[in-house]
């Protein structure tokens, strides 16, 4: 058996797994959500009581949003806002000047 055998590659439930932790969130998206995030978070030092409950856990929802990459509203919906066709930032190729090309 060799080092890169993957038992489970196959199993249609870690298809299914693998496919709802696509990113589905664009970068200009991540970035506004991570600052909505930190709004959310900044009221809810200002508030008190379930106010401030709620606030935090809106503001952790969706610094994982933004972090993952991933909303899982906009999977059920079909809705992909990462531009699947582009690369990524970090998956351009870059040319021999190591410019990206």
């Amino acid at each position: 058996m060799s080092l890169t055998y993957q038992p489970f590659a196959e199993v249609p439930e870690v298809v299914e797994l693998g496919k709802q932790l696509d990113k589905n969130v664009g970068p200009g998206e991540r970035w506004v959500t991570l600052a909505l995030s930190g709004m959310f978070f900044a009221a809810g030092l200002r508030s008190r009581g379930l106010a401030a409950v709620a606030l935090h856990a809106g503001a952790l929802a969706l610094s994982a949003r933004s972090v993952t990459a991933h909303c899982p509203l906009y999977y059920r919906l079909g809705v992909n806002t990462n531009r699947p066709g582009e690369p990524a930032p970090e998956q351009e190729e870059t040319t021999k000047e190591g410019l990206p090309g």
